[in-house]
């Protein structure tokens, strides 16, 4: 692995935590405004010929509480995806 790859992993790395650590200042400055929905950023690891590649952010996203959701409707929750069944 040459410097050059070395670094440009670590800049797409610090790159994708400091748009995690903005987003997560954002949800704590808006936690008392009514209708503020938290938002989180997906991050995935890039892959090239098998080989580490860095860091990407994905898009912003809410995280919205299905089932508060569903119990301020009036609704039933709809179930949770399979991955999330007991550990979300």
């Amino acid at each position: 692995m040459s410097l050059d790859l070395a670094l440009g992993i670590a800049r797409s790395g610090l790159a994708a935590v400091q748009r995690s650590l903005a987003q997560a200042s954002q949800n704590v400055a808006n936690a008392e405004t009514p209708g503020y929905v938290r938002k989180t950023v997906e991050q995935r690891s890039l892959v090239v010929a098998e080989m580490p590649a860095g860091l990407r952010s994905g898009d912003t996203q809410r995280a919205v509480d299905l089932a508060l959701l569903a119990g301020s409707t009036g609704a039933a929750a709809p179930p949770l995806p399979p991955r999330c069944a007991r550990s979300c």
